[in-house]
């Protein structure tokens, strides 16, 4: 199996609440990268070098979902396997977005989903 991963990062941009949606991201596509070989630590490390911002957090998209049901937090090592097994089981492809304002985002999602 090719271990190698395209990830499309959607950075600078902003979570906006009420039908969540990422606006105005710069998307950066980091092209046939072996990730599965780096630690939690050392992609969290990767992804600051390449948005140039120390204070983040990382989401990543199930594919084939919206930002609302597919938007995983990626802060530990266990998120990380399960953001490499949604790449690597949609042909090596998946979406990172990077939040610089330390939002709340999950917690959008939950109150739109309890509003419904």
């Amino acid at each position: 199996m090719d271990s190698n991963l395209t990830i499309e990062v959607n950075h600078t941009g902003s979570f906006v609440p009420k039908s969540i949606v990422y606006f105005n991201p710069v998307k950066v596509v980091v092209s046939n990268v072996d990730f599965s070989n780096m630690s939690f630590m050392e992609f969290i490390s990767y992804v600051k070098k390449l948005v140039k911002d120390g204070r983040i957090n990382v989401y990543y998209c199930l594919p084939q979902r919206s930002l609302r049901n597919g938007l995983r937090a990626l802060e530990d090592e266990n998120d990380y396997v399960r953001f490499l097994d949604a790449g690597y089981e949609n042909g090596g492809m998946i979406n990172l977005y990077i939040d610089h304002s330390q939002e709340t985002v999950m917690e959008w999602i939950e109150e739109e989903i309890a509003e419904d």
